[in-house]
């Protein structure tokens, strides 16, 4: 389809460029696409469809790692786990590739960028820091419904996100008015196919929302039970507002307690049955967590 097609963006295109965040595995930009996205009109009267352009776009771009080196395994991997999981599960939309021609203040000459779909309010730990005092629990309940949708998508086509923490979800604008909110995981870069590959002994992620088993190295390999619990740390977040462990350091005594059972704690007035479904994703065994199927979707629905 012409509005899925991947494009090459000459760096000259993008204007406005802001950098928005910045994580362990790349730096994001929001920048002004001067060409616009591709997009199909269609013709009520020929029942056909005109290619389009809008007149100009906001997107965000993505360093890569090592991305000046393109023979690097890094840069390769990430783009094509990306654009696979796209393919397969992705909701967001990736326009294309980017080359800084030019050095600024947090870009190099040379740098490559993934160019994607731009999040209005950006990702869903700091929508909760700007927004969590006037949201009610249906509002949070609908955004993990989503969330775990999009995880159970994810995990059915055989991938794992390895990644998955609240920085890692993004929150855009839908509906004609631009009113509602809809959430969705972002940040495929990292993401295994379960089988085809798996780094033993890595340990990825932020380190609050990482299971125990990665950080204890006792099973050395990642799992969608990984996902989990990453789910679980994210349930707690959206009851309290907070980063988990909000002001302790993320170090190896962190790491340490969470292998001896710490976990983080939900907020006093949460619901009873969502405190004991987070704890069941956050449970140290693997195997007694639930999946991201339509069993935890029903679980979460029942609570609205």
């Amino acid at each position: 389809m012409y509005d899925e097609m991947i494009e090459w963006i000459p760096f000259n295109r993008l204007s406005n460029i802001k950098k928005i965040g910045k994580g362990g595995f790349g730096t994001v930009f929001s920048a002004t696409w001067l060409d616009g996205i591709r997009t199909t009109v269609k013709d009520s009267k020929k029942e056909e469809y005109t290619k389009s352009r809008e007149t100009s776009s906001t997107v965000a771009l993505k360093t890569l790692s090592n991305s000046q080196d393109l023979s690097s395994s890094d840069f390769l991997q990430q783009f094509k786990n990306h654009m696979r999981c796209k393919l397969e599960c992705g909701e967001l939309d990736i326009y294309g590739l980017t080359q800084c021609t030019e050095n600024q203040e947090h870009l190099k000459d040379g740098d490559y960028l993934m160019v994607f779909e731009f999040a209005d309010y950006g990702d869903l730990s700091s929508y909760l820091q700007k927004n969590f005092k006037k949201l009610m629990w249906e509002h949070k309940l609908l955004r993990l419904i989503e969330i775990s949708c999009d995880l159970a998508k994810v995990h059915k086509t055989g991938y794992i996100h390895r990644d998955f923490h609240s920085g890692n979800i993004l929150l855009s604008k839908i509906g004609v008015m631009k009113a509602d909110v809809i959430s969705y995981i972002s940040d495929l870069g990292l993401s295994e196919k379960f089988g085809e590959y798996l780094s033993k002994g890595e340990v990825v992620g932020v380190l609050p929302y990482v299971a125990p088993e990665i950080l204890s190295d006792e099973y050395k390999i990642h799992t969608p039970e990984v996902d989990i619990y990453g789910l679980g740390v994210i349930m707690v977040e959206m009851s309290t507002g907070k980063k988990p462990f909000d002001g302790d350091k993320y170090d190896t005594k962190l790491a340490v307690k969470i292998c001896k059972g710490l976990r983080p704690e939900c907020s006093p007035g949460t619901p009873d049955c969502y405190i004991e479904l987070a704890n069941k994703c956050m449970q140290k065994d693997p195997q007694k967590r639930p999946t991201a199927n339509m069993n935890t979707f029903r679980m979460l629905k029942k609570l609205i």
